[in-house]
């Protein structure tokens, strides 16, 4: 089969390059690229399955203990050196109306978004420090710490030393800034945290109850952190299916029982029109698309406008990897299982929000992205990494250090969006306190607020808790005074307010 099915994988591949360049040269309409790409990967994977039968699964030899504790400390380092400049960005849209709450000790907020431990972490924070940037310093650490988590999965999936480095350096260095960069963005740090614990915390080889409770504990934490944790039973199956040594069912199926149980208590109760999308094979096809695209080229469509070559490249290198590991899989099922384990998670990852995943051509709602970005690091590495040898792992090294140096390029652009957005935010606040000392007005009224800009928030929410706040120059948007005016309305013309 080798003889005719490769050599026509090879041909589709090319077409698919050839395709994907015309589509960044703005030449192809984008259904088109989309629908080679699925045909590649799906006959791919099955012809990879295919020649992977009857042979052995090489479970390969995991990392040391002291390289992966290094790991994990170079990883919560290099987070700090990315995102430092982020401990001065202050507070932007959401962050006001949140950091209220917590402050008032609302910490269960509604019932549409019932998100306790996020608000009990910021409760902590704001009586520590009145200032933001220990809110942003949580994020910082909690992104290192799951690079590092991400790293201990690939180590305990057996992958090698460059590979499980390269999985953590991966993840830390993914371009979509959105959970890191924004203070609101803990919920979706905090929840791949807990998530990424529990599916370790299931494979621990211990006292049977001692796993029960440490993996239920933080099935709860995920919980609590956000409404999408309910998959973390799932993830864990993804993890460790098929690896009998490496996992004990019990802990899952009670977390899956919990999970299960929480998920009724909570749809009971909303109505958001989350089941409202059509499931259709176009609806499939736009979610894989848009999943796994923006996984592959997490920048937005004005740089990759810019910079075609960036679209070309990526293509070129995917398509490579994919016929290596097609190619690999006759000898060596190892591959072709972590592909599917790592694939599969990122799909997974998005099942709670499948009605309304979107991630913008700005890279608005990039979020999404956080936690399918783990499966996703991961599976970048077991490719470049995928043969043992010296050869192999030069070129391995070789190509992870070119990709982590274009997504730190990548961090340091959307980084600037961010900081864009705090210096409209201080802008559009002075003309306001501005305009409201000189005004007579019983209540106020604002319009025309710059909702984002570049992909970040800037008043999206929270202006008027921003303005009548603590964390700004506070004034009094209602008044109680004779001769006053009855109500008075202020828009925003992009300089002041009229």
């Amino acid at each position: 089969m080798s003889l005719f099915v490769f050599p026509l994988l090879v041909g589709w591949a090319m077409y698919v390059v050839v395709l994907s360049s015309t589509y960044f040269l703005t030449l192809t309409p984008r259904h088109r690229v989309e629908s080679a790409w699925l045909i590649l990967i799906g006959l791919g994977w099955c012809t990879a399955v295919w020649r992977s039968r009857g042979v052995t699964v090489e479970q390969g030899t995991p990392g040391g203990v002291p390289h992966l504790k290094l790991t994990a400390l170079g990883l919560v380092t290099l987070s700090f050196f990315l995102y430092r400049s982020t401990l001065s960005l202050g507070l932007l849209s959401d962050d006001f109306v949140l950091l209220e709450r917590a402050a008032q000790g609302q910490v269960f907020g509604g019932w549409q978004f019932f998100r306790p431990l996020p608000l009990m972490v910021w409760w902590v924070a704001d009586r520590l420090v009145s200032e933001p940037w220990l809110l942003h310093a949580v994020n910082i650490i909690l992104h290192g710490v799951n690079a590092s988590l991400v790293a201990a999965i690939a180590r305990l999936w057996g992958l090698s030393n460059g590979a499980v480095t390269a999985a953590g350096l991966l993840f830390v260095c993914f371009p979509a800034v959105e959970p890191v960069a924004w203070a609101s963005g803990i919920q979706d740090v905090l929840l791949t945290t807990c998530c990424l614990g529990f599916v370790i915390t299931c494979s621990l080889r211990t006292r049977l109850r001692a796993e029960v409770l440490l993996s239920t504990t933080a099935l709860l934490a995920a919980l609590g952190a956000k409404e999408t944790a309910v998959v973390a039973p799932l993830l864990a199956v993804t993890a460790w299916f098929g690896r009998r040594k490496q996992w004990n069912p019990l802990p899952i199926s009670v977390a899956a029982a919990v999970a299960g149980s929480y998920a009724m208590w909570r749809i009971s109760g909303v109505s958001s029109g989350y089941d409202t999308a059509t499931f259709s094979r176009y609806f499939v096809k736009e979610l894989l698309s848009r999943l796994y695209g923006s996984l592959a080229l997490p920048f937005t469509a004005a740089e990759l406008l810019r910079i075609p070559m960036l679209g070309i490249a990526t293509t070129c290198l995917l398509s490579i990897l994919i016929l290596a590991a097609i190619r690999q899989s006759g000898s060596n099922a190892r591959v072709t299982e972590l592909v599917t384990r790592c694939a599969v998670w990122g799909l997974v990852a998005v099942l709670p929000v499948w009605s309304m995943f979107y991630v913008s051509e700005d890279l608005q709602g990039s979020r999404y992205l956080y936690l399918p970005a783990c499966g996703w690091s991961i599976l970048l590495a077991a490719l470049f990494f995928q043969r043992e040898g010296r050869g192999p792992r030069v070129a391995g090294i070789t190509v992870t250090a070119v990709v982590t140096a274009v997504w730190l390029v990548g961090v340091d652009s959307h980084l600037r969006d961010w900081h864009e957005a705090a210096r409209i935010r201080d802008r559009v606040m002075t003309a306001a306190v501005v305009r409201l000392a000189d005004a007579r007005c019983a209540t106020v009224d604002f319009s025309g607020i710059p909702d984002s800009v570049g992909g970040a928030y800037v008043f999206r929410n929270g202006f008027l808790e921003a303005l009548g706040g603590r964390e700004r120059h506070p004034v009094k948007l209602t008044r109680d005074e004779p001769g006053l005016n009855a109500a008075c309305n202020f828009r925003w013309d992009g300089e002041r307010f009229r």
